[in-house]
C-alpha cells in the first residue's frame, strides 16, 4: 500500500502524475506508474548516527533526568 488517499490519488491521476485505467466503473491504476512515482518521490533514509539523532538522544537523556 503507498499510504496515500483516494482523493490524493484522485489528484495525482488529474495532474497526469501516476496513470490510469478504467475498467467498467473502477479506476484502475497501473502499478509501473505507481512505482514510478513513488520512487522519484522518495526520500533517503537518514543515516544512523545523524547529528538530529545524536540531539534527541541528548533530549530524552535530560527529559528522563529532570523527572527523577
Amino acid at each position: 500500500m503507498t499510504g496515500l488517499g483516494r482523493s490524493t490519488i484522485y489528484e495525482l491521476i488529474a495532474s497526469g502524475d501516476i496513470e490510469a485505467a478504467k475498467v467498467g466503473r473502477a479506476t484502475v491504476i497501473m502499478v509501473e506508474s505507481i512505482r514510478s512515482f513513488l520512487m522519484a518521490n522518495r526520500k533517503a533514509p537518514r543515516p544512523r548516527g545523524s547529528k538530529a539523532s545524536a540531539r534527541s538522544i541528548e533530549r530524552a537523556g535530560k527529559i528522563g533526568s529532570s523527572c527523577s
